[in-house]
């Protein structure tokens, strides 16, 4: 008897590092799926890197045994992956060739693959905030946990700005309905920098964590004494826990062992202080470790997101006429780290404030700064005239040269002598 996969539905790892052309415009300019996975096909065809270099798709011994009593198979695909499954086909009388799955999956059966990071240089290239109360990762899913979700994006909602919270540099929020923008510092000045759509991976899918952890007051909160209060799903309070220390607070032992780890239940963590300090996030409690846990069931609430229609199945068939009807690809669109570029010249010695180009860079105390952030991109990409034409300067050649000053992320470039970047006289 013949054995037959068909894939159930596949991930794609939207990462702006890899997905920018030379001119600046981006993979997230794209405002339709099916352009979005040409953009992909074309970087495949010319062999280009891909997200999958610096992360890897992994199963726990556990779900391998999930896997294998399913059927499921976890395939690699150029940025992302794929599930497979063994079905069995059959047509429809209209001459649809359909697929059930040949061990039935139940509709509430939660598949679950890891993303792990391989190479430690994805976390700086990687939009993200670099100081955190808690040690969180991220989680998505299929089934709209955290909140409502837009068909292809595993990405919860990203929160309205807050007026009063430290955001960082690079860091998401939505500005008005349908402008998400990305925060940073100029001259102490708050500014955003618009983005291109929406449903971008964001702090508020930062809730995994283990059920036993420290909590961290940031620098200057002057907090001393602070009540943790964790609820369920319906608003029950489960536990509360005080904590005080005339010093000020600055780490609080936080233990919620006794909770079972099923499911991936959602919590609130709630945490008030004196000073007015509040902090509120939903959690997530699981015992493994990686950049994110993705989570898929069968069928779920927002239909576009089914991995088995209403007869239970799968969403790829073949009709009689025209073309076959693909698997979801879900997507994950993750914004690149946003620096000012910092050149510096190899001898550390002051450039010339009077000779370089001014209209992209400004002078400070002898080194050449972008006038704005940049995104972080493999291939190297021009600036931008206010005339709109394009001039190339140097790139960054290694975005480990990072540095965290004053509310500002400057990833350095070391330049040798030369006649576009002359030192002072």
């Amino acid at each position: 008897m013949q054995t037959i996969y068909k894939i159930l539905f596949e991930v794609k790892v939207l990462h702006e590092y890899y997905l920018t052309n030379p001119k600046g415009d981006t993979v997230f300019d794209l405002d339709n799926q099916a352009d979005r996975l040409i953009f992909l096909n074309d970087r495949l065809d010319k062999d280009a890197a891909s997200v999958n270099n610096d992360i890897s798709f992994d199963l726990t011994p556990e779900l391998l045994q999930l896997f294998k009593d399913h059927h499921l198979r976890l395939l690699p695909s150029y940025s992302g992956c794929k599930v497979g499954i063994e079905v069995n086909a059959s047509f429809l009388p209209d001459g649809t060739r359909v697929y059930t799955p040949k061990i039935p999956l139940p509709a509430d059966l939660p598949i679950t693959l890891f993303i792990r990071v391989k190479n430690p240089v994805f976390h700086t290239i990687t939009n993200s905030r670099i100081v955190t109360p808690v040690p969180a990762t991220y989680y998505f899913s299929n089934d709209s946990v955290l909140s409502a979700l837009n068909f292809p994006s595993l990405s919860s909602r990203i929160a309205d700005f807050t007026a009063g919270y430290t955001y960082e540099q690079g860091e998401l929020a939505t500005i008005a309905p349908n402008s998400v923008k990305a925060y940073y510092s100029d001259n102490n000045a708050d500014k955003w920098l618009p983005l291109h759509g929406n449903d971008y991976v964001n702090e508020g899918d930062r809730c995994l964590l283990p059920l036993r952890f420290n909590f961290t007051f940031p620098a200057g909160t002057n907090v001393s004494q602070a009540t943790f209060t964790l609820k369920d799903g319906a608003g029950t309070v489960l536990n509360t826990f005080v904590a005080q220390n005339t010093g000020g607070l600055q780490k609080v032992a936080l233990n919620y062992s006794a909770l079972s780890l099923v499911n991936y239940i959602k919590y609130s963590l709630e945490v008030t202080g004196d000073n007015g300090y509040s902090w509120i996030r939903p959690v997530i409690f699981t015992n493994t470790n990686g950049w994110a846990t993705l989570q898929f069931k069968p069928r779920v609430t927002n239909a576009a997101f089914n991995l088995l229609d209403d007869q239970g199945y799968l969403i790829t068939r073949k009709p009689p006429v025209g073309n076959i009807n693909d698997p979801p690809v879900f997507e994950l669109r993750i914004p690149s780290r946003l620096t000012y570029w910092r050149y510096v010249h190899a001898n550390r010695l002051p450039f010339d404030q009077n000779n370089y180009p001014n209209e992209l860079l400004n002078y400070q105390n002898g080194l050449l700064i972008s006038k704005s952030p940049r995104n972080s991109t493999i291939q190297s990409t021009y600036f931008q005239k206010a005339d709109n034409s394009f001039f190339f300067l140097p790139n960054p050649e290694d975005y480990t040269l990072l540095r965290n000053e004053n509310k500002q992320l400057f990833t350095e470039i070391m330049l040798p002598p030369s006649k576009l970047f002359p030192v002072a006289p």
